[in-house]
């Protein structure tokens, strides 16, 4: 056999200090991984970085990278990212990270819209990972707002380093959370998922708030697991266990939160609510945590011939990922089009 066997190529296009993933069709992470800007090679117009690498001796997250000056012969500068560079996983078995303790506010937004959480979010080893857009993160011991500890929340928006933007309606607590702990999480890819509710219309289609993009799709069947009514706690238990066809989906953006619609009338349901951070904290209301589930496959509307939303009751899509951290298109320009490889050694006799 050849020396070295190529796993994959091929060729992305940037978006400045933005991350991306690359699926690669492997049993196991590379041997080595390169990349090349070609839109700025030997361009004198800018100084860009114009090259990473990384080899299986180097942590997860870093990289090795060359800088190309700005002048009308461009040198070459090596450098080094310690944090934010290069990763590899498998998302069937994600890596767990250290957990960010750096959260000094959790600040309620506007109805059907989103959260900001402050923490420092500078890829500092002690605080964490950094965290970029479309991550998930998961809050714990959230003072003040313990009723939303332990859930899992896609991040859709992030300011510099200073504050995140999750996607959770908090628009019905009483208070604004404070300290708390933020942990950066690969989900894992098998679907559909359960999802975490955060709110529920009294209508004749109930639109259904959620705390990250679902998998669920149009026409599929889903059921939902309300908790039961404690004290001064109540909530629309008339949903609990209750089964309905999902009838629209809709993605977070930067200022909304995620959202199913299903055709459940709920008009003349008791009021959803989450417990308050007290009830919470005295174990009311959480059993179960409120949730819609996969109940079954549906059928696609519309669709010529019929067919099912599911090929299968479950479907595993777990890959492995090359991730490149925001910080490797720090110093690139949108659009500008890299080249990359990933090859696997047969031998590797390396450090």
């Amino acid at each position: 056999m050849l020396p070295y066997a190529k796993i994959q190529a091929g060729t992305l296009t940037a978006t400045a200090s933005t991350p991306q993933d690359i699926v690669i069709n492997s049993m196991n992470p590379p041997t080595y991984f390169e990349m090349r800007n070609i839109t700025q090679w030997g361009a004198t117009s800018a100084a860009k970085d114009i090259e990473f690498w990384w080899q299986e001796y180097m942590a997860n997250g870093t990289a090795n990278g060359i800088h190309q000056t700005s002048s009308a012969t461009p040198a070459m500068q090596s450098f080094t990212l310690a944090t934010d560079g290069i990763s590899f996983y498998n998302t069937a078995v994600p890596p767990t990270f250290t957990s960010n303790t750096s959260v000094t506010a959790v600040t309620r937004g506007s109805a059907n819209g989103v959260t900001v959480v402050t923490l420092t979010n500078d890829g500092n080893a002690a605080r964490g990972p950094k965290i970029n857009i479309g991550d998930y993160v998961r809050l714990s011991n959230v003072a003040g707002m313990q009723q939303i500890s332990g859930m899992l929340f896609q991040v859709v928006n992030i300011t510099g380093t200073s504050s995140i933007t999750i996607d959770l309606d908090s628009s019905a607590f009483a208070a604004d959370g404070t300290t708390a702990v933020a942990t950066k999480v690969i989900p894992n890819r098998f679907t559909p998922k359960a999802a975490f509710i955060t709110a529920v219309t009294q209508a004749s289609s109930a639109v259904i708030n959620l705390t990250r993009d679902s998998t669920f799709t149009v026409g599929e069947e889903v059921s939902f697991r309300i908790p039961e009514n404690s004290g001064t706690f109540s909530t629309m238990q008339q949903l609990n266990n209750a089964m309905g066809v999902v009838t629209a989906v809709t993605n977070a953006t930067s200022t909304t939160c995620s959202q199913i619609t299903v055709n459940i009338n709920t008009s003349g349901f008791s009021a959803f609510s989450l417990p308050t951070s007290a009830q919470w904290q005295a174990g009311i209301g959480q059993q179960p945590l409120s949730m819609v589930i996969p109940a079954g496959s549906g059928v696609v509307p519309n669709q010529s011939p019929p067919g099912t939303n599911l090929l299968d009751a479950f479907d595993n899509k777990n890959v492995w990922l090359i991730h490149l951290g925001g910080t490797i298109f720090a110093n690139s320009s949108t659009n500008d089009v890299w080249e990359w490889k990933a090859v696997m050694a047969d031998e590797y006799n390396g450090m």
